[in-house]
């Protein structure tokens, strides 16, 4: 993790002038509600759903890196024929990532919380319910990505 009060996130920003832009933000450490844990992700996959949301129609062809070594930046030009279909997501900056594996870092108060924090080890199945809140809701709350260094998740 950064500094414990903020994490990295990878975001994805399609802007109207047609720039796909890559980045890490810095974005709060989540606080777990009671039914809740944090976990810190140590492993996330890249899924076909993940490099449509991170590069859209983006020509790769095209990328240039910039930023800093803390927070670098790549950027790359998306065609005019492809701007019509990414207009949902212009000029917004998406977090990215569906997945992920990582170890409870903050519980809670219920009981179960309390219990998940006690066997870390048992994380990886709060990621799986992870992904299947995040189906059933549409998004998890705070920290909407597993390229994130933390995650909120609902511990059953």
């Amino acid at each position: 993790m950064s500094d414990g009060k903020t994490v990295l996130q990878l975001r994805s920003l399609l802007k109207k002038s047609g720039e796909l832009e890559i980045s890490l933000a810095s974005v709060p450490t989540p606080e777990p509600a009671e039914d809740e844990v944090v976990v810190r992700v140590e492993a996330s996959p890249i899924n076909p759903s993940d490099l449509g949301l991170l590069v859209g129609a983006a020509d790769m062809t095209t990328a240039k890196a910039s930023g800093t070594k803390d927070a670098p930046v790549i950027t790359a030009k998306v065609p005019d024929a492809a701007m019509k279909a990414m207009a949902g997501r212009l000029d917004e900056s998406m977090p990215v990532g569906n997945e992920g594996a990582g170890v409870v870092v903050a519980t809670g108060s219920s009981d179960a919380e309390l219990h998940a924090m006690q066997h870390r080890d048992a994380c990886f199945e709060v990621m799986i319910r992870l992904v299947e809140r995040e189906i059933a809701r549409g998004a998890a709350r705070d920290v909407d990505d597993s390229y994130t260094e933390v995650r909120v998740a609902e511990h059953r």
